[in-house]
């Protein structure tokens, strides 16, 4: 997309507004499971009919089949079938066992075929605790109908046991397991992970550099990324983490994690277990519960933004004044922004300088730079989010008045020296936050 760039001008610094609006979705898959509470989606299916229409299918694990096959903690083939009915997508994503007397071969085609039975199509699975090309090349194939593309496979990982980096040394505890783990990634499709947010929120033996570090990986080698968030606390203290208190906040602050490191998962996967906590309601007044359910409807709309547009203004009041306070505000619902800004000092002869501050941080000198300011990490513009620009024009020596200007980027000032704010796309991250931004004057 060709983008317009309406930059801002400024000298005497009376403002108009500028808008920015955003670009298509991003094209991560969200999956969404509930395995303690999973009866709780059939009985409260009014409660989360937001996730039911767009979320990209049911995740499912070896426990939830196995209790289902043989009708066990109040599910049965009927609970699936109800689920699988839900999900307007009827997909599946099947996560599975390597350990003796969890799951095997022929149960992993015995949990494919009662998918099948009860209206899913399965197309995606994983494998916990190490990995089998045998068992994987199973789980990719049984039951392949001719019109379906083999489904992909992935080693599931857990983030913790890597000592923070999957490209480094392994933990002393566990010699060699770093490498094991590498070898199985590039034997599969790629990988998965276990997300305690207990852990996430302690960052529990290096757990957030470690899933940085995989998607990385995965990526820099043509492999997927999976990334599961879970709220299960994993014993972690109740006042650094509580998922009756902290669930969507702690959820939140992950997947913008991955956004602000440039390592955004191909899947997101959003599954309940180990945890006593409410399934439903997805939204009350629109906005999301802090439920399960909620965190999916939030991430669903994160990541797809319905809407497919977010607004950001950029205004100050008119006036005469050298120095002015401009807004700057993300009017979106659901999208977070992070977009460059720059500023340029049109300044024949060295006559005035500029100073830029944000949120009263002296940013003049990146701004001005030739890259600009990236506004992302704690400068992100999140949904709602209001920060301040405090832009001064100061004349080295005795003071002058000069115009104020406002014009499209192909004009030329018509007076004096001013300066000029643009904010721009993030070149860097483009395809992971929506930032792929047209800019526009706010009237037009």
């Amino acid at each position: 997309m060709k983008l317009k760039r309406w930059p801002l001008r400024l000298a005497a610094l009376a403002l108009g507004g500028l808008a920015l609006t955003s670009t298509p979705a991003r094209a991560e898959q969200v999956f969404f499971g509930v395995s303690d509470r999973w009866q709780d989606l059939v009985t409260d299916a009014s409660q989360w009919t937001y996730v039911q229409k767009h979320a990209d299918g049911f995740y499912i694990n070896f426990l939830m089949l196995n209790r289902a096959i043989h009708n066990q903690h109040g599910v049965s083939l009927q609970t699936l079938a109800q689920t699988c009915a839900l999900f307007a997508t009827h997909t599946a994503y099947i996560e599975s066992d390597m350990r003796a007397g969890e799951a095997s071969t022929e149960r992993e085609q015995q949990y494919i075929q009662v998918l099948h039975q009860a209206g899913c199509k399965v197309a995606y699975s994983s494998l916990n605790y190490g990995w089998s090309p045998d068992r994987a090349q199973n789980l990719s194939t049984f039951e392949l109908n001719s019109s379906e593309s083999q489904r992909l496979n992935f080693v599931q990982v857990a983030p913790w046991l890597i000592n923070g980096d999957i490209s480094g040394p392994s933990m002393a505890s566990r010699p060699g397991y770093n490498e094991k783990v590498r070898g199985y990634i590039l034997a599969a499709d790629g990988f998965s992970t276990d997300g305690p947010l207990g852990y996430f929120a302690t960052d529990f033996s290096h757990f957030r550099a470690g899933e940085i570090s995989l998607v990385r990986f995965a990526h820099a080698n043509g492999k997927k990324a999976v990334i599961m968030i879970s709220p299960y606390g994993a014993k972690v203290r109740a006042d650094a983490y509580d998922p009756t208190r902290d669930l969507l906040a702690t959820g939140q602050a992950l997947v913008r994690m991955h956004e602000t490191e440039h390592a955004i998962p191909d899947i997101w996967a959003i599954l309940q277990y180990a945890t006593d906590i409410v399934t439903t309601p997805e939204q009350i007044g629109g906005k999301p519960a802090n439920t399960v359910t909620g965190l999916a409807y939030w991430l669903i709309q994160h990541v797809h933004d319905p809407g497919r547009v977010a607004k950001l203004e950029l205004a100050a009041p008119a006036g005469g004044a050298t120095s002015a306070n401009v807004a700057l505000r993300n009017e979106s619902t659901w999208l977070d922004l992070a977009p460059v800004l720059h500023l340029t000092l049109h300044n024949a002869g060295g006559s005035y300088a500029a100073t830029l501050r944000y949120d009263g941080r002296d940013i003049t000198e990146q701004a001005a730079s030739a890259g600009g300011v990236a506004l992302i990490g704690p400068a992100e513009l999140q949904p709602g989010a209001r920060h301040q620009l405090t832009l001064t024009l100061a004349r080295n020596g005795p003071a002058v008045s000069v115009s104020s200007i406002l014009r499209d980027g192909n004009d030329s000032p018509s007076t004096g020296p001013f300066a000029e704010l643009t904010l721009a796309p993030n070149p860097n991250a483009s395809a992971e936050i929506h930032q792929t931004l047209i800019v526009r004057p706010a009237n037009s």
